[in-house]
Parts: structure tokens; sequence; C-alpha cells
């Protein structure tokens, strides 16, 4: 209820405190300066801290620790490495591995469906949707990124039921 309420704001986003002090001013004042820098927040800044250190060479659940999956740390580490370690630099990763994703769907979807445009629709509409709803927050986290190894693990599944040889193969 109070997230609903626009007058409610904290955690990653622009906010003021309602006692005013030198030393909250301050705050707001940081909170700020961050914002318009571009800099990560949250879960986001967790993901790109523990990828630095991995580039440096920590160990995963060694040096560095969090309840998350390690693919989502490996994933920031890879954006790192090729887009460099800020905000944008990860989102233009996750805009291509999204990218990916819709391609995949597409080819995977047109060898089952003989109108390509309902293949087209999907990947619009998978991918699209995803950048249409979800905010600065939401982008870059786990679950938005699990859609392509779900849709690869479903292809190979999907063609090794279709014949006794392919099953076995595949397994």
């Amino acid at each position: 209820a109070a997230l609903a309420d626009p007058g409610v704001v904290g955690g990653a986003f622009g906010f003021r405190f309602r006692e005013r002090r030198l030393g909250l001013a301050w705050i707001e004042w940081g909170a700020r300066l961050r914002s318009r820098a571009g800099l990560p927040y949250g879960d986001q800044a967790l993901f790109a801290l523990m990828a630095r250190s991995l580039q440096r060479g920590a160990t995963l659940y060694v040096n560095v620790w969090d309840n998350k999956q390690p693919g989502i740390f490996l994933f920031y580490e890879l954006a790192g490495r090729v887009f460099g370690f800020s905000e944008i630099g990860v989102h233009l990763f996750e805009l291509i591995y999204q990218l990916i994703t819709a391609a995949v769907l597409m080819w995977l979807m047109q060898r089952e469906l003989q109108q390509r445009i309902f293949a087209c629709l999907a990947a619009f509409l998978t991918v699209g949707g995803y950048y249409l709803s979800a905010t600065g927050r939401y982008l870059g986290q786990v679950e938005g990124l699990v859609g392509l190894p779900i849709l690869v693990s479903l292809a190979f599944a999907s063609q090794s039921a279709t014949s006794p040889a392919n099953r076995r193969t595949r397994m």
C-alpha cells in the first residue's frame, strides 16, 4: 500500500527526509548525485560489485557471497568485461541478450508454425513486453534473464521427445 502512494518514496529512488537537518540534506544530495550519475543501485549495484570482484580473481561463495544463483554474477561479469561496469554497460549487454532471446524464440516458433508472423509477434510481445513493463530497478534481475536458458532447455526437451534416436543422443 505504501509503495502505491506517490508521496512515499525511498530505497533506490529520489527521496526527501521530513526532518530538515544538515546531515540529512547531505544524504539527499548524495542520493540525487548518484542517481544523476547513472550508478547502479540496490541489487544491480551488488551484482556489479560482486562481478568486479570475480573479475579481479575472487572466488564466488568463498571470497564473495550472496544467496543469489551464480549465473547472475557471471552475467554481470561478462557485461562488465564487454561494456564496462556501469549501469549503461550492463543494460546494453542485457538488451543484446534479450534480442538474442527474441531471435531464438522466433527461430524455434518458425519451425513449428506455418504463419511466420506469429513467431515474430511472440518474440516482440515477450521481449517488448519486458521492456515496456520493467522499470529501472527490475532490469538486470534474474527473473528477466532466465527466459533464454529455459527456452533452450524446452527446445532440447521437445526435440529429444520426437524420436527414440534423438532421445538417446540428447540425454
